[in-house]
């Protein structure tokens, strides 16, 4: 699992122009307000969001 912050902003932007284009605006802001926040976001695999603990995880059908 990566933290989403670590990587390229090509992909942090990449997450979250997907739940848009799934207009789930929800898990838009979710992710924002954890990054802005200095929250932990993950990526795995898949398209899901899950949290695991105080982690957001997010999986990306990378």
């Amino acid at each position: 699992m990566e933290l989403l912050k670590n990587q390229p902003l090509a992909i942090q932007r990449r997450v979250i122009r997907d739940f848009i284009e799934e207009k789930d605006f929800e898990k838009v802001e979710l992710v924002r307000r954890l990054l802005e926040k200095g929250g932990k976001v993950y990526l795995g695999k898949g398209k899901t969001v899950w949290r695991k603990g105080k982690k957001l995880c997010i999986n990306l059908g990378v």
